[in-house]
């Protein structure tokens, strides 16, 4: 890929967002939420260590990085986009002095490039109501209990393959709460990667580079 805008080789649909402008080697636009959506392009060889037929090896990978960070992995998948092999991640971070931020990416990466398009959503008002409320639930229909010293939710965590802490994944960020919080930023993180997966265009310049060589499972 030669000349040009890199920017210029990726879109997705922008119907009823707000374009904020571009410098270096992003663009961003805000939802119809007010969610801020950046595409990036990163002109540095990809340096993901793991294979996209392993979700293990993915998700060690990146939950590794996240830790580094200091945030929290919810959902790692290698996907498919515009034919194209790439990973989805779903992050959430700490605010100050409460809340959450989810921070929702696709990544297409090359031999020598990567794009990255990314979400992030913020709590905002009122923080961990979706938490309150079906954790309430739970621990009356058993499903989740208070065990120990110093008190601990048994059965509170989703993914064992990530290691606890305050930031891991628990089961009010299930999927299948969104439609019962649909302004949560989580239910509109989740809603931006449908809508990105669904309508990401990667030009034939892109597609005729080089590609990338993922590690063996």
């Amino acid at each position: 890929m030669q000349g040009g805008n890199p920017l210029d080789q990726v879109s997705f649909d922008v119907t009823g967002h707000t374009f904020k402008g571009e410098q270096g080697n992003v663009r961003v636009w805000w939802s119809p939420h007010g969610d801020a959506i950046g595409l990036y392009h990163h002109a540095l060889p990809p340096d993901i260590a793991a294979s996209p037929t392993s979700r293990a090896q993915l998700v060690q990978y990146y939950a590794k990085m996240a830790s580094e960070a200091g945030i929290g992995v919810l959902e790692v998948e290698p996907i498919v986009v515009d034919g194209l092999v790439a990973v989805r991640t779903l992050f959430k971070a700490p605010q100050q002095p409460n809340g959450r931020t989810y921070i929702a990416s696709l990544t297409l990466p090359f031999r020598e490039f990567s794009y990255v398009l990314k979400a992030q959503c913020a709590e905002q008002g009122m923080t961990g109501v979706r938490d309150s409320i079906v954790l309430d639930e739970l621990l009356l229909s058993g499903g989740v209990r208070f065990d120990g010293e110093p008190r601990t939710a048994v059965g509170w965590t989703m993914d064992p393959q990530v290691p606890p802490g305050p930031l891991v994944y628990n089961k009010s960020e299930a999927p299948e709460y969104d439609a019962r919080f649909p302004e949560h930023p989580l239910s509109r993180a989740r809603a931006i990667l449908r809508h990105l997966e669904a309508t990401t265009r990667v030009s034939h310049a892109v597609r005729g580079a080089a590609p990338f060589v993922w590690p063996a499972g």
